[in-house]
């Protein structure tokens, strides 16, 4: 099939988007940097969607889980350094495999001390 529409930046039914999209400059990095110079925000609410993982039957991303585990790193990294909470909602991931990803990337938030998993009172969660 071709492309969906002329313009090229919009992404076309043939696109493959890979973890290569993590290294810097990434648009992330580059939304968020705008966000903490134009916004006081006072809670971020982030989706965390896992349909960019390869391999989902309704995503047409081609992210491996360490990308996945990579891009959350860098939301809550800014929440931190920006001192706001996060709430982050896990959506989409239609494969298995979507839950064993989520729960490597709270391990690894954990591990880099960017949420605490000990605390009742936790407000990075």
């Amino acid at each position: 099939m071709g492309n969906l529409n002329s313009d090229p930046n919009v992404l076309t039914n043939e696109a493959e988007v890979a973890d290569s999209m993590f290294e810097e400059p990434f648009p992330l990095l580059v939304l968020l940097l705008i966000a903490r110079n134009q916004f006081n925000p006072e809670l971020v609410v982030y989706n965390a969607g896992t349909d960019i993982l390869d391999g989902d039957p309704l995503g047409r991303l081609k992210i491996s889980s360490e990308g996945v585990v990579i891009r959350d790193e860098k939301v809550f990294r800014f929440a931190k350094e920006m001192n706001v909470p996060i709430v982050m909602l896990t959506s989409g991931g239609y494969m298995k495999s979507s839950a064993r990803v989520i729960a490597d990337s709270i391990t690894n938030l954990s591990k880099k001390n960017l949420i605490d998993l000990n605390s009742s009172t936790n407000n990075n969660l």
